[in-house]
């Protein structure tokens, strides 16, 4: 399998607005310059298209313009996307001039040590700022109290931490992806995580190369991690608790019945196990949890799971 050099950026947009164009300047600055833009039009009601075409590194999706959503979104980019490595973007951040550079060079020594064919998911850390540009922490994954070595499928299953626009997949892993995504897909993301959690690696990057921005319009914004937080989730009442963790088993068992037949016979088990453990009792429940390691990334969130299960 031969290494190209080229990177190829996967963006869906939505009513980018400014924080688009600012993005796009962005890639502009960027010191590493042997990249290319797929991007599609997710069905904006503003100017986001015709701002794509002022850029001659993009390139636009045939489907641009129509509304999927974006786990059907940037499913099709992923599938016409050309051979090499992939990097995924969201249009309200804004890129450190070495992102490209930095994670080029950790994903090609990587591959140097566990081989090519082997599939990878490399992802960093993230600059939390405001809607302005504000810094609110240097790191996302202290201002969320998520664990980042926390990357085995059974962990994975259960809580994502990997944030798409941090992302970079070898071939290897792009030559597995089967399409489309499963309408149980909760996120592109999530889910290329635990492919690649089941059949490769998930290694993390401990830098930051790129400012996050928190404002209304995220999709998934982060929130932060806190005592006060923690109990305001408690009050929605356990059915809606129940309903998140609900969909997480759905992803599970999709999961499992698209790529069952590249599994080992423990992930199996385990996904099999989580998508069924509404079956058991209270205590069952609980006891499936300590068997196959079904934790979140604090003590906290866990008791919180295990009483709404």
């Amino acid at each position: 399998m031969s290494r190209s050099k080229t990177v190829q950026i996967l963006l869906s947009v939505k009513n980018g607005g400014d924080y688009l164009r600012i993005f796009l300047e962005s890639l502009k600055r960027q010191s590493y310059s042997d990249f290319s833009v797929l991007a599609r039009d997710d069905g904006s009601a503003d100017r986001s298209e015709e701002l794509l075409a002022r850029y001659d590194f993009i390139r636009r999706h045939p489907s641009s313009g129509e509304a999927l959503g974006v786990v059907k979104s940037y499913g099709l980019l992923l599938r016409d996307a050309p051979p090499g490595y992939l990097m995924f973007a969201d249009q309200d951040d804004i890129w450190l001039p070495d992102k490209i550079a930095v994670a080029m060079k950790r994903i090609r020594e990587t591959e140097e040590t566990c081989k090519i064919s082997t599939p990878l998911l490399l992802h960093s850390d993230l600059h939390v700022c405001d809607s302005s540009g504000e810094r609110l922490a240097d790191s996302l994954m202290q201002y969320q109290r998520l664990s980042p070595q926390r990357s085995t499928l059974s962990e994975l299953i259960i809580q994502n931490h990997i944030t798409g626009c941090t992302m970079i997949i070898n071939e290897a892993l792009r030559k597995i992806i089967r399409f489309p995504f499963p309408e149980a897909a909760i996120c592109h993301d999530w889910y290329l995580a635990l492919l690649a959690s089941a059949t490769g690696r998930v290694i993390f990057m401990n830098d930051c190369r790129i400012e996050y921005r928190k404002h209304n319009n995220n999709v998934f914004g982060p929130q932060q991690y806190s005592l006060g937080a923690c109990l305001r989730m408690l009050k929605q009442g356990r059915n809606k608790l129940k309903h998140r963790l609900r969909l997480t088993q759905q992803q599970a068992a999709a999961f499992l019945q698209q790529y069952g037949d590249l599994l080992s016979g423990s992930d199996i088990e385990l996904l099999t196990a989580w998508g069924e453990i509404d079956r058991q009792s209270k205590s069952g429940k609980i006891a499936c949890c300590r068997k196959y390691h079904f934790r979140k990334n604090t003590w906290l969130r866990t008791l919180g799971m295990w009483w709404a299960l």
